[in-house]
């Protein structure tokens, strides 16, 4: 490990996950926390399972199409609790600001954080907020925590060989147009960035577990799963739904779409049975969704192309900072 912290060590990948594991062992034992290892720690309370999240933001650049740093910090955090099953409760909301900072575009963020929030009934309960010296800070950084309740937790555990593995529809497209903004692309992309709630009440009986693939794309979703479900999962490379301004912006940047980040989907293993059936409702959101996929006994992730089979790695995205 190197003697400094990389930029890459926050973009999703391998890299990312062994700062995790650095991270984590200077930690004590969680208690009667679980799940501590998937997007919202949960623990019993009243019969119930109560969910908990944290996340920060320094999406470069604050502005997209599709919506700003506010927006994509409530949607973050009440996808990270959706996904498990919840329902959200309460949020907090902290704020570290450089000084020198717009009063009007932190207004104009602030808007998106109050409007997001009050769209889905979640009341901002708590917060802090800092104010940097000049380049101490770029700009602005937002930290959101979420709490939420579920009757069923939906995690990997719950997993079997058999299962199909489902997207919510076309993937990559937050992280392509961040960069196409970024590196002055003329395109008509926008960010998938929206709150996961309607999606996920009309489809979480169906689902065993389900995961939002931001940082990494869907290559670290399906990484991440497969090793907590001690499965194998194999994807069809032909059923993985890809705009073709992804598809674009990640040949001219030389990335691979699957590990672009999405903020506005979900990936979730369903019972062969249901899957059919998922897709359906699914499809009353986004008429992308897909079947991609399906589990087996094993380990890892394969993606099956028309040229053969290869291993999809958890390091497609190491290349790629600051997307959310």
């Amino acid at each position: 490990m190197e003697d400094h912290i990389l930029l890459k060590e926050g973009s999703g990948g391998e890299a990312m996950q062994a700062l995790l594991r650095f991270i984590r062992k200077h930690f004590k034992e969680t208690g009667k926390w679980e799940n501590t290892l998937d997007d919202s720690a949960s623990m019993q309370l009243n019969g119930k399972r109560l969910l908990f999240t944290t996340d920060s933001f320094i999406v470069k650049p604050l502005f997209f199409k599709g919506g700003n740093i506010g927006k994509l910090a409530v949607c973050g955090t009440l996808n990270d609790l959706a996904v498990m099953g919840a329902e959200p409760i309460a949020m907090a909301c902290s704020l570290v600001i450089e000084e020198g900072f717009s009063r009007d575009k932190l207004a104009k963020i602030l808007k998106a954080v109050g409007d997001e929030a009050a769209r889905w009934d979640v009341p901002i309960v708590t917060g802090d907020t800092k104010v940097m010296p000049r380049r101490g800070v770029d700009r602005i950084v937002i930290n959101t925590s979420g709490l939420g309740f579920a009757g069923q937790v939906l995690e990997p555990s719950r997993l079997r060989p058999g299962h199909k593995i489902i997207i919510s529809g076309g993937i990559g497209e937050h992280a392509a147009s961040i960069l196409a903004r970024r590196f002055s692309f003329e395109t008509q992309l926008r960010s998938d960035c929206k709150c996961l709630l309607e999606e996920m009440r009309a489809i979480r009986n169906y689902a065993s577990t389900a995961k939002d693939p931001t940082r990494g794309g869907l290559a670290a979703a399906l990484n991440e799963i497969a090793e907590r479900a001690c499965l194998r999962i194999t994807i069809e490379e032909d059923k993985v739904p890809i705009r073709r301004e992804v598809h674009a912006i990640s040949e001219l940047l030389g990335l691979e779409p699957l590990g672009l980040a999405c903020e506005g989907r979900v990936v979730l293993g369903v019972p062969e049975e249901d899957a059919d059936k998922a897709v359906g409702i699914l499809k009353r959101f986004n008429d992308q969704a897909a079947i991609i996929g399906y589990t087996t006994k094993g380990d890892g992730v394969i993606l099956k192309t028309r040229l053969g089979e290869r291993a999809l790695r958890n390091n497609t995205a190491e290349s790629i900072a600051r997307i959310c």
